[in-house]
């Protein structure tokens, strides 16, 4: 799945992207929490489990990344929902 979230990617602009698997976990937290993205990443800079829900090898005292972060990634995520869903049926 991470090939696939990284294909929606412009390889020579911007700086990388956040692994799939860590926004994937934390939109996986968002909706078991019923948080809003502002929330849930205040919440993941305050909660070990959370982080290491996330696979973070160790606790950060910091936000993660910007609440932003999770709608861009919904965006680029529904592009390829088809493939995630195949992927995750095979």
């Amino acid at each position: 799945m991470e090939d696939a979230y990284q294909s929606v990617f412009n390889k020579s602009a911007g700086r990388a992207a956040k692994p799939f698997r860590e926004l994937h976990a934390a939109e996986m937290i968002k909706q078991r929490a019923h948080l809003s993205d502002a929330k849930l990443v205040e919440a993941i800079r305050d909660t070990v489990a959370f982080q290491y829900f996330m696979v973070r090898t160790r606790y950060e005292d910091k936000i993660p990344f910007n609440a932003s972060t999770l709608t861009y990634f919904r965006r680029r995520a529904s592009k390829i929902s088809e493939l995630i869903r195949n992927i995750i049926t095979d």
